[in-house]
């Protein structure tokens, strides 16, 4: 990855994208969270009742970008 990218990464997306070995998407104009290992709720990425916190634009595994919220249902939310 180059170097002036790191910056549009987070402390902890800094380390944890080390273990992929393409990286196709990195959510560079997302409000991204800022997780860290001392945080409840999967590191602060869940809100307390276990569902994923939605951040559109920002990534999923470094392959796939949010754009949006579809909806939510019984089991889950539904994103686009």
């Amino acid at each position: 990855m180059l170097t002036h990218q790191v910056k549009h990464l987070t402390t902890y997306e800094q380390s944890e994208v080390l273990a992929y070995k393409f990286v196709y998407y990195f959510g560079k104009s997302a409000e991204k969270i800022h997780a860290n290992k001392m945080l409840d709720y999967n590191d602060g990425f869940d809100e307390q009742d276990g569902e994923y916190k939605i951040v559109v634009h920002d990534h999923i595994s470094y392959r796939y970008e949010i754009i949006s919220l579809l909806g939510e249902g019984s089991f889950g939310k539904v994103i686009w």
